[in-house]
């Protein structure tokens, strides 16, 4: 009979590891599947903040980009204004210097003008003298 109630008990020990075996693989099983899902939820999240970052450096790009031809626009456009600007200056100086040199001539014909009718009123009058000079 005790051979009898230890092969049960032995029996009844093994059944019960054997069902402990199976519940622990069933444990593991499932805390295998829960660690699964939260690493693809991880993963999933991970994905969607790479792609956020993506799209928000490629945002930031366009962003800088624009800003850098807003910036070469104005730049050329203020190159064009101080071109026009020096070149309205060169013509006011040009205009100006030729005004003074059309001055400078003008006075110059003036000058020589007044010497050639002084130069002409004292041939005069030498001539005259010199007339005088032989009618006496």
């Amino acid at each position: 009979e005790r051979e009898r109630i230890l092969q049960a008990s032995h029996a009844e020990v093994k059944e019960a590891a054997s069902v402990a075996a199976a519940a622990t693989q069933t444990e593991r099983e499932r805390m295998l599947a829960g660690v699964r899902t939260e690493v693809e939820e991880t993963q999933r999240k991970a994905d969607v903040l790479q792609e956020s970052a993506r799209v928000s450096a490629a945002s930031e790009n366009a962003r800088l980009l624009e800003v850098a031809r807003r910036r070469v626009a104005d730049a050329h456009s203020e190159a064009g204004t101080l071109m026009e600007a020096a070149r309205v200056s060169a013509e006011r100086e040009r205009d100006r210097l030729l005004a003074a040199a059309r001055a400078g001539v003008e006075e110059a014909r003036r000058e020589a003008a007044a010497i050639l009718d002084a130069a002409r009123v004292s041939a005069e009058r030498e001539s005259e003298g010199m007339l005088e000079e032989v009618a006496a």
